[in-house]
């Protein structure tokens, strides 16, 4: 194409019938959990980039260490395994950190989409016994009233070493405790909250890991809303095989035609696309 387009992309399409992924079935470590598979990770590759957004980045050792710094704080709330932990940031490096902190104190983490209705966040809140709510400053007139703690990923103490409390560590999560809970869309009658625990979560990122045509380091873009399930495999899959994740606004998500230009100039390798979105690419 004329001005030297070579993007390269491979549309990943997941086959959820049984006989699509029976001739792969593949042993993995079935005391896994996700924070297992980052850290090893990050002991691999400590300088290379994890995720970047705008004109900001983090290494993994970067990225490590500040959800470490948040898992502190989670923990110190009560945090622990299947205690169920609210997301609701806009798209950015917190959102990578908020989900990491999450999982390292143990906890599940439960999107909440800004975008939603506060009827819907409440319902939600309510319905998932949310403990704790992690959120923005700009985003608190978003939220509905909630009995839930609230901290803010951009307050004071966010970075600050000497914010992690001291005491005793929980217990690590296991491959039985959640790793989310994601709420359907309700289309059909009231929402239902979908549990997954770490185990079946580590199991797909293996699969994923291993057959992939794009090579395990692809640079992977964040497409999906992390109230849709695609977007922990275009995070998990990336930060377990030493990746690096491409973070976009909403507004650039919607802008078929720029969109097309950024995963050019960052020379995105790997997307994952409803069939949708696909077509209008």
């Amino acid at each position: 194409m004329r001005g030297g387009f070579h993007l390269h992309i491979n549309f990943v399409i997941l086959v959820g019938r049984h006989g699509g992924l029976g001739r792969n079935f593949l042993d993995f470590p079935l005391d896994q959990t996700y924070p297992e598979l980052f850290e090893k990770q990050v002991r691999a590759t400590p300088h290379a980039i994890a995720v970047q957004f705008r004109d900001k980045q983090l290494t993994y050792e970067e990225l490590n260490r500040r959800a470490n710094l948040l898992a502190g704080r989670l923990r110190s709330l009560g945090v622990g395994p299947d205690i169920p932990v609210a997301i609701c940031v806009d798209r950015g490096l917190e959102m990578a950190i908020g989900l990491l902190g999450i999982l390292k104190a143990g906890g599940a983490y439960v999107p909440l989409d800004p975008a939603y209705p506060k009827e819907r966040l409440a319902f939600m809140i309510e319905d998932a016994k949310v403990q704790v709510l992690l959120t923005q400053k700009q985003l608190f007139e978003n939220l509905p009233k909630h009995e839930a703690q609230v901290l803010c990923l951009d307050d004071a103490e966010s970075d600050n070493p000497k914010s992690r409390p001291p005491g005793p560590r929980p217990p690590a999560p296991g491959p039985n405790d959640l790793a989310y809970v994601i709420y359907t869309s309700g289309s059909t009658g009231k929402p239902k909250g979908v549990a997954m625990p770490h185990g079946p979560l580590s199991n797909l990122i293996a699969w994923q890991l291993r057959n992939t045509t794009a090579g395990r380091s692809a640079k992977t873009l964040q497409f999906s809303p992390l109230s849709f399930d695609v977007s922990f495999q275009e995070m998990f899959s990336t930060w377990s095989g030493g990746g690096e994740l491409v973070m976009i606004s909403d507004e650039l998500r919607r802008d078929t035609a720029a969109l097309l230009g950024h995963l050019n100039k960052h020379a995105v390798e790997r997307i994952f696309l409803p069939f949708v979105a696909l077509q209008q690419l």
